[in-house]
């Protein structure tokens, strides 16, 4: 571990844009997978597959918009 907070803060700054990337990249083929499996968007609230989806969305939303608010309040590095 590096011991210079500078320096930590650049490595921190860098996985956190490869992150932000990565996340969106899950986000999206998550959202062809379910329309895949389920069908049309209407579907999605119809059946238990569906609505499993919606309910595990919601949660990923949710964590992601905290590590957002995590990032930008306690890793002030922009």
């Amino acid at each position: 571990l590096r011991r210079d907070p500078a320096s930590a803060a650049e490595d921190i700054l860098a996985w956190s844009r490869q992150a932000m990337v990565f996340a969106a990249l899950a986000l999206a083929t998550g959202a062809v997978m379910a329309l895949m499996l389920a069908g049309p968007p209407a579907a999605l609230v119809r059946g238990g597959y569906g609505l499993a989806t919606v309910a595990k969305t919601a949660f990923v939303v949710a964590m992601g918009l905290g590590a957002l608010a995590c990032r930008f309040r306690h890793a002030r590095l922009m």
